[in-house]
């Protein structure tokens, strides 16, 4: 068994998009990455203050990432996974796979 996480920074269009992007962020998006096999939690940060992106961390406990990266991956070319609204593509949002190397 593999841990690691899913970091995604997220940037909106516009300030005024924020709440319907929480709304379905939290709604939708986030039942359909949880449905994700070896996607055991989130946890969703926003910036201190109006600078910033809005950062989510997927705790992954998979087989291996690999396996989470290409099941990701496999629903998101489906069109299985919901972008929620206000969400700048043009640069898309950073995304990230961290290996857990430590537990305490």
């Amino acid at each position: 068994m593999e841990r690691g996480i899913l970091y995604v920074e997220t940037q909106l269009s516009s300030p005024g998009l924020a709440e319907e992007f929480h709304r379905q962020y939290n709604e939708i998006h986030l039942k359909e990455m949880l449905a994700v096999d070896g996607i055991v939690a989130v946890r969703r940060y926003e910036p201190d203050g109006h600078n910033g992106p809005y950062v989510a961390i997927y705790e992954i406990e998979a087989e291996s990432l690999d396996v989470a990266r290409q099941a990701i991956a496999a629903m998101s070319g489906t069109g299985k996974l919901t972008t929620p609204v206000g969400v700048v593509t043009d640069p898309p949002p950073v995304v990230r796979y961290f290996r857990e190397i430590a537990r305490r």
